[in-house]
């Protein structure tokens, strides 16, 4: 019903379809529409699809992408600039290439694409894939040799920008269920991890930096205080840079890393975009599109277009969670997921001199964090910790035996535990 006197042009409000109003002191009517037009096109049903794949993207990877842009705001414009430069990326990779993109259907999950996590004028890593491996150079002229001992000199002939004090920080996009994209019942999620070179790590170019077998940055070249997990960047000797152990981690589709330095007070950033390397999953795009609103009808589908920003916060399932994993020897690694709160166990006994690497990765919803992922020895004390994963290798001897604990804490005091107890074959 519209007030005030419309002869004097003072009326606002709306009778039948004709809505009143005013502006700079004059009298605005205007039509409002009887329906709405929605024929859904498999363009518009595609453009929905990727703004929702751009969104579960952005939340997902929050944590990396509220700050990883030079001379962008830290926090909300930093994320909008994530939403902004990667959805023309994407539409781009969906329709030059659609098997390279990878859509989320309607109020489904977060799915991997290689989109770009950081911006500034620092060198950046390249990726290099060798049959699921990757491992990253800045000089790909100069790879890493793949036995004896690595020193400084060398080390700097494959990452020749690198300075003391510098950062580097591992991303990794990984599936931590056994679903399947193309159902859409796989569930993803992104683990952190950064390295931070001592202040004066390359003085001695004859220093020993990587030595041979062991295939990580000896902790004397690392800040340790600021090195949230030592060993998550390793050499890969299939390609000859620097990479992680895909033995363990065969269920990371995407990974990049990003070079952080500190020049004046500011933080200045490689530009990187992550790194697909498995290439035999992708989703179902056909069906992924087809769930917006193919089989709705027309109010449902007018409904759904005012609730995207609902739909932002949605990231995976309910409550906080730890995927483990651990591989003893040359076996596969055999895998546990654990809801928080709850524990699981794991009996190994093997010859003495067995190697054993464990792997973990926390996972938590919007609203909650990861405090911590942590591996205890058997006396309790902490062999290795990460920001939201951690990994970790150690020989079965009978020094080591005993109950091993890999832990995650989370913001609102839940934890999970994973107990591992090994034991010296006789």
């Amino acid at each position: 019903m519209a007030k005030g006197n419309l002869f004097l042009g003072m009326a606002k409000g709306k009778v039948g379809s004709i809505v009143f109003s005013r502006a700079f002191n004059q009298q605005i009517t205007r039509t409002k529409p009887t329906s709405v037009k929605n024929p859904k096109t498999i363009g518009q049903n595609t453009q929905r699809a990727i703004l929702a794949t751009i969104a579960k993207s952005a939340a997902a990877m929050s944590a990396l992408v509220d700050h990883s842009f030079v001379n962008v705001t830290y926090g909300p414009e930093s994320v909008r600039h994530f939403r902004k430069i990667n959805m023309g990326l994407l539409r781009n990779l969906y329709m030059n290439t659609q098997d390279g993109a990878n859509l989320t259907s309607k109020g489904g999950n977060f799915v991997p694409n290689p989109l770009k996590v950081s911006e500034g004028n620092l060198p950046s890593f390249v990726g290099i894939v060798n049959t699921g491996d990757i491992g990253f150079l800045q000089d790909i002229a100069h790879t890493l040799p793949s036995t004896g001992d690595i020193n400084v000199s060398t080390f700097l002939q494959s990452f020749p920008y690198l300075q003391g004090g510098d950062q580097i920080t591992l991303v990794k996009i990984m599936k931590i269920n056994d679903g399947e994209m193309i159902n859409g019942d796989a569930l993803f999620t992104m683990a952190l991890d950064r390295i931070v070179f001592a202040p004066g790590a390359f003085d001695d170019t004859d220093a020993t930096i990587i030595p041979d077998g062991d295939g990580v940055i000896s902790n004397r070249f690392l800040d340790m205080t600021k090195t949230t997990n030592s060993s998550c960047i390793s050499l890969n000797t299939a390609t000859g840079g620097l990479g992680f152990s895909v033995d363990v981690d065969n269920k990371v589709f995407y990974a990049a890393l990003i070079l952080s330095r500190k020049v004046n007070n500011t933080w200045q950033r490689s530009a990187q975009v992550l790194e697909q390397i498995n290439f035999n999953d992708h989703t179902d795009n056909e069906s992924a599109i087809a769930s917006y609103g193919a089989n709705d009808s027309l109010a449902e589908a007018t409904e759904y277009l005012n609730q995207a920003e609902e739909d932002e916060s949605v990231s995976g399932e309910k409550g906080a969670y730890m995927y483990a994993a651990t591989k003893v020897g040359s076996s596969d690694a055999e895998r546990m997921f654990i809801n928080a709160g709850e524990s699981a166990s794991k009996a190994l006994t093997a010859a003495s001199g067995t190697m054993v690497s464990i792997d973990a990765q926390a996972y938590a919803p919007t609203g909650k964090r990861v405090i911590t992922v942590e591996v205890d020895r058997p006396d309790g004390s902490y062999a290795a910790h990460g920001a939201s994963s951690v990994h970790y290798n150690v020989s079965i001897t009978s020094k080591t035996a005993g109950n091993w604990k890999v832990v995650a804490l989370f913001s609102d005091g839940t934890r999970s535990e994973y107990t591992i107890t090994l034991t010296v074959q006789a």
